[in-house]
């Protein structure tokens, strides 16, 4: 049984554009917010999503289905996206956090929570890039171990020891900053 993600890969390949719209629209927000954790800017993850995308088109013949992974398309596509925006992040060698500022919010509680989750992901940002971007997929994108490991081009265990790693430095640095967890 063809998925519909499946579906839509095999009409791009035979030049649709019409495919193309709706494989870019259902990746379009949860690869530029994988892109930001790693980028830590708005418009560098636009921008990587953006040259994501025209590779898509330029080796999209060169796809072919593997059987080893449910989601197989999107972790080729995150690997592609993730390739470039670690080749960005070599370019510059220092990122910076770009603070995205809350909506206006009435409850007090509601804004100390905010408070804490952007001051979260500002400490996201000081782990490693690697750390970072296990650390993401596996907890925004909900992603297994196994796709992580296909995004990333590297293999489970690397996965499993990086998310460890990743999750004990996050919380060395949650205890240091006073946040308790």
């Amino acid at each position: 049984m063809m998925t519909v993600m499946n579906e839509l890969v095999k009409r791009l390949k035979e030049g649709e554009e019409e495919a193309f719209a709706l494989i870019y629209s259902h990746l379009e927000t949860p690869l530029i917010n994988h892109l930001f954790k790693m980028l830590g800017s708005i418009e560098k993850a636009q921008e990587i999503f953006q040259e994501t995308m025209l590779t898509l088109i330029k080796k999209i013949n060169h796809y072919n289905y593997r059987g080893d992974l449910n989601n197989s398309f999107k972790a080729w596509v995150f690997r592609i996206g993730t390739n470039l925006a670690i080749d960005e992040i070599r370019k510059k060698k220092e990122v910076l956090f770009e603070h995205i500022p809350d909506v206006e919010v009435t409850e007090v509680n509601t804004v100390e929570v905010n408070d804490t989750k952007n001051r979260i992901n500002e400490l996201i940002m000081l782990l490693p890039v690697v750390q970072r971007t296990f650390l993401n997929l596996k907890v925004n994108e909900e992603l297994s171990h196994n796709e992580i490991a296909a995004i990333c081009s590297c293999n489970i265990n690397t996965v499993k020891q990086g998310l460890f790693r990743a999750r004990k430095t996050l919380k060395d640095i949650l205890i240091n900053e006073g946040i308790s967890i």
